[in-house]
């Protein structure tokens, strides 16, 4: 029987691979040798503090931030608005299916170009982020709702629990940890997409403009040192999120206790 791994551990083996990663990075910038195709990382942990000094570099992270988890977030409540009638019922899925489908075939630049017709540029990375999200939310929501135990459903509703409560302590509780799953690949999506969208539009005072800024005038160190922001953007999204759904996830397991204590 395997030995199940530490918290302190995970974090041990997390670092060792950031570490793994920067070794190879240095090797490889040795072996290049020109900063303009692949600073290193001392030449880039230089800029990066630099940017950190700079004012200018809060406003841009502040109007990527809230764009970007702005996006993230009416994704998110627009999937979860379409999958619950679709997850109850097949009819709906079928009907809400053709919607999901082209939104996921739909490349992210053909929605970025529609988008500067329609919008203005600073929020088409709202628009694209959360287009990117829907379909992950949505289909792991459905799916986790259409896999509930229906055994279990049954054996409730034949105590005299309504249907509302049916899918409260069964349905939910049963689809909440494949919501999350869902929504941590669809973070790191949004943030792709949102940044993407922000690169090819170039709004004004934002981390994508700063990247498009930094291709053109090939500073490759700052290029670099914006990557690491978003990088650590992200991370800190999920890490806000995991706090949440840590709350969430008592909150539905205190609920569907309370509720079966009171069908007994």
């Amino acid at each position: 029987m395997r030995r199940s791994i530490t918290r302190a551990e995970k974090k041990l083996l997390c670092a060792l691979g950031v570490l793994v990663i920067v070794a190879v990075w240095q090797i490889a910038a040795s072996v290049v040798s020109n900063r303009l195709l692949l600073p290193s990382p001392y030449e880039t942990a230089v800029r990066l503090a630099g940017l950190l000094c700079d004012g200018n570099t809060y406003l841009c992270v502040f109007n990527t931030l809230w764009r970007v988890t702005a996006g993230i977030a009416a994704g998110t409540a627009a999937a979860l608005i379409f999958a619950v009638p679709a997850g109850i019922s097949e009819r709906a899925g079928i009907i809400i299916s053709p919607v999901e489908h082209v939104i996921r075939a739909t490349p992210v630049a053909s929605f970025i170009i529609l988008a500067l017709v329609w919008i203005k540029s600073g929020m088409i990375s709202i628009l694209i982020s959360a287009l990117i999200v829907f379909p992950v939310i949505y289909r792991g929501t459905v799916t986790a709702l259409r896999n509930a135990d229906r055994n279990l459903a049954e054996t409730a509703q034949t105590d005299g629990a309504g249907k509302f409560t049916v899918f409260r302590i069964v349905a939910v509780p049963h689809a909440f940890p494949f919501f999350l799953s869902s929504l941590g690949t669809a973070i790191g999506l949004g943030w792709k997409a949102g940044i993407a969208a922000e690169v090819l539009c170039t709004p004004k005072n934002t981390v994508g403009r700063m990247l498009y800024d930094s291709k053109v005038y090939l500073e490759t160190e700052s290029l670099f040192a914006w990557t690491a922001i978003v990088i650590l953007l992200s991370v800190l999204t999920e890490a806000g999120v995991s706090l949440i759904r840590r709350f969430a996830a008592k909150k539905i397991t205190f609920m569907s206790v309370t509720e079966e204590n009171s069908a007994e």
